[in-house]
C-alpha cells in the first residue's frame, strides 16, 4: 500500500523532495532553505549484498581517513598539487566555493586533499597510483591469521554450522487438516500408534476405520511433528547437493533439553536445576561439540532423520535453555552459523519462561543469548505457528539483534520458510556501518547515541549481515543557525557527497572495510528531483519505521 500510485502521487506535491543515495532514485538532491517539512524523498539505503566478492575487489595500500571527520579519501576526492595549492589565496574552485590557503606553504611533491565532507584541508604524501580508481572499493585490514593471533577470532574459513533448535513438547501432536490424501513418510512412533489403537479400542472401531474415514473424506491429518519432519527432510535433501560437507546439529526441548548434534555421539541432556543456570547450560553444549558435531551432512542426513522421527511429543517447553543450548552449539561451529528454532508454545519451564507475571527477567536473559549469538557471528531465526502463543514480540527482539528471521507459519507451509532462512547466509559478522554526509547535512529519526560531527556522521555495530539485509536512513538539511555557523552558503554547493564505511569480518576470518561513496548534484527545480524516484525504497523505510 506504499508503493502504489497514491504515494507517487502524494510525493509529486510534497514541498521538499529529494533523492535516495547508494540505490539512487534521481541524480539530483534538491536544495531548499525552507523548514517546513512534513514529508519528502530523502531516504537512501546500504545492503550487503556484494560482501562475498570483497577478495576479487581489494584495493593495495591503506584506507586515508580525514582529520577532521574520519571519512575516507576515494574516487570522488579532489587533490590538489602542493605547487597549485601555495598559489590559492582567495580563487575560487570549480564548484563554486571558496578555497583558502590554511595550510600555509606546502612540499610541492605532496597533494593537498580538502575532504567532500566537512572541509577540512590535509597534506598528503602519496601517489595518484594509490587513489582508488572506483566509487566502490574494499580494504584488508587483517588476515584471518593475523585476527587468530591477536586472540579476536577462530582461525581459517569457517564454513559454519545449522543447528535446528526442534520444540517437542506436547503440543506438537496437534494435528491439522489437509484436503487430499498425503503420503506421508514420517509417520507415527510405535508409542503414538499404541495410544491411538487403545483409543479406537475403547470406542469400539474396527481397525480399518482410521483408513475408511480418512479415504471417504478425501482428507489426511497431519501433525506438527510430521510436518516439521517432512520441511527438515526436504531441506537435509537440497543442502546435501548443495554443501555436503556442511555440518548440520539437532537440539530438542520439551520438559529438558537434549543436545543430539549430528546423531553420532552421545547425546548430552540438560534438566531439572541446570535448566535455570546459563553457564551450566553454555558449557554442556560447548563441551558437548568436540563428540556430537563430527560428521558432515553428506555422512548424518539419515541418521539424523531416523532420529527425528523416533523423538515422541510430550511434556512442557524449555525453550530458552533450548535456544541457549543451540546457540553455544552453533558459536562452536564458527562465523556464519545458524539457528533455527521451531515452536508452537510459550516457554514455560527455565531459563527465559515467559508465563509468569514478569518478563523482566526473560527479557534480559533473551538479550544476553541475542548478545552472546552476535559476538559468535551466528545468526538466530525464529519459527512459530500461527495462531499459538509464542511471544513474537519477544522472540523478534533476539533475531532482530543476530539478523535472522521470524515467521509465523501455517505448519504445512514450513518446507518453504526453511529453505527461504537457509538460502539467506551470513555474509558478514561483527559489522560496523560509519556513514558519513555533508556537514550541511544531517540523519533524521536516528538515536542520537550514534551520531556525532552535529548529526552529520552515524556510527553502529550491527552484528550479523546476510545478502538480503538492507538498513535504511533519512536526512534532512541543518536549519540555518546550524548552516550559518558550517559557514555554508547553499547557493554555491552543487554537489553532495555521500559515504558508508563497512567493517566486517568475512566467512573466511579476514577483517575488512568496505568504502562506498557517492554524489549528488543539487537542484532547485522540484521535477528534477522527483525524476526516477524509488518507491521500493520509501516503501521499505515506511514499513521498517513502522514494524
Amino acid at each position: 500500500e506504499y508503493m502504489g500510485k497514491e504515494l507517487i502521487e502524494r510525493i509529486k506535491k510534497m514541498d521538499h523532495a529529494s533523492p535516495n543515495i547508494m540505490t539512487n532514485a534521481s541524480e539530483y538532491a534538491r536544495i531548499k532553505s525552507n523548514r517546513r517539512v512534513v514529508a519528502d524523498t530523502n531516504v537512501f539505503a546500504v545492503n550487503f549484498r556484494n560482501l562475498k566478492l570483497y577478495q576479487s575487489l581489494l584495493f593495495l595500500g591503506d584506507a586515508i581517513p580525514c582529520l577532521g571527520c574520519k571519512s575516507v579519501l576515494n574516487s570522488k576526492s579532489v587533490l590538489i598539487p602542493g605547487a597549485e595549492y601555495n598559489k590559492l589565496a582567495e580563487e575560487e574552485s570549480k564548484d563554486g566555493t571558496e578555497v583558502k590557503n590554511v595550510l600555509g606553504n606546502v612540499d610541492e611533491r605532496k597533494l593537498v586533499w580538502i575532504c567532500e565532507f566537512c572541509g577540512n584541508h590535509t597534506a598528503l604524501s602519496l601517489m595518484q597510483e594509490e587513489v582508488p580508481k572506483t566509487s566502490d572499493v574494499f580494504y584488508l585490514l587483517h588476515s584471518a591469521a593475523q585476527v587468530e593471533a591477536q586472540g579476536q577470532a577462530q582461525g581459517g574459513e569457517s564454513e559454519g554450522a545449522i543447528i535446528f533448535c526442534i520444540d517437542f513438547s506436547g503440543s506438537m501432536s496437534t494435528s491439522h487438516e489437509v484436503a487430499g490424501v498425503e503420503n506421508l513418510k514420517h509417520g507415527m512412533t510405535q508409542e503414538e500408534m499404541d495410544m491411538l489403537k487403545q483409543f479406537l479400542d475403547e470406542e469400539g472401531y474396527n481397525p480399518g476405520v482410521l483408513n475408511q474415514m480418512r479415504g471417504a473424506s478425501r482428507k489426511t491429518f497431519i501433525s506438527r511433528k510430521q510436518c516439521v519432519l517432512a520441511a527438515i527432510e526436504s531441506q537435509l535433501a537440497e543442502l546435501r547437493k548443495s554443501n555436503p560437507k556442511k555440518k548440520v546439529g539437532l537440539v530438542t526441548f520439551n520438559k529438558e533439553v537434549i543436545v543430539i548434534g549430528d546423531a553420532f555421539g552421545a547425546e548430552v541432556v540438560i534438566t531439572g536445576d541446570k535448566l535455570n543456570n546459563f553457564e551450566s547450560i553454555l558449557g554442556e553444549a560447548q563441551t558437548a561439540f568436540n563428540t556430537v558435531m563430527t560428521k558432515s551432512l553428506e555422512e548424518s542426513a539419515e541418521r539424523l532423520l531416523a532420529k527425528f522421527d523416533a523423538i515422541s511429543e510430550k511434556g512442557a517447553t524449555a525453550l530458552g535453555p533450548g535456544l541457549l543450548a543451540a546457540v553455544a552449539l552453533a558459536a562452536k561451529g564458527g562465523i556464519g552459523s545458524q539457528v533455527i528454532i521451531c515452536t508452537d508454545g510459550l516457554a514455560n519451564v527455565g531459563l527465559g519462561s515467559l508465563d509468569g507475571t514478569c518478563d523482566l527477567p526473560a527479557q534480559e536473559f533473551y538479550t544476553k543469548v541475542a548478545n552472546t549469538a552476535k559476538d559468535s557471528g551466528v545468526a538466530v531465526s525464529v519459527v512459530t505457528i500461527k495462531g499459538e502463543g509464542a511471544r513474537v514480540d519477544i522472540l523478534g527482539k533476539l533475531v532482530e539483534t543476530t539478523n535472522g528471521a521470524v515467521t509465523r507459519v501455517d505448519p504445512t507451509q514450513l518446507s518453504k520458510d526453511f529453505g527461504t532462512i537457509l538460502k539467506d547466509e551470513i555474509l558478514g559478522t561483527g559489522v560496523e556501518i560509519e556513514l558519513h554526509l555533508h556537514k550541511g547535512l544531517k540523519f533524521r529519526n536516528e538515536d542520537p547515541q550514534y551520531l556525532s560531527h552535529g548529526g552529520s556522521t552515524f556510527l553502529r555495530n550491527v552484528g550479523n549481515v546476510t545478502a538480503l539485509t538492507e538498513f535504511t536512513f533519512e536526512y534532512e538539511l541543518k536549519s540555518p543557525e546550524e548552516l550559518a555557523k558550517e559557514k555554508i552558503d547553499l547557493e554555491k554547493v552543487k554537489t553532495i557527497p555521500f559515504q558508508a564505511l563497512v567493517n566486517f569480518t568475512s566467512t573466511k576470518g579476514d577483517r575488512v572495510l568496505r568504502i562506498i561513496t557517492q554524489q549528488q548534484r543539487t537542484t532547485k527545480e522540484q521535477s528534477q528531483s522527483e525524476q526516477e524516484v524509488n518507491v521500493r525504497l520509501l516503501g521499505n523505510r515506511c514499513m521498517s519505521k513502522t514494524a
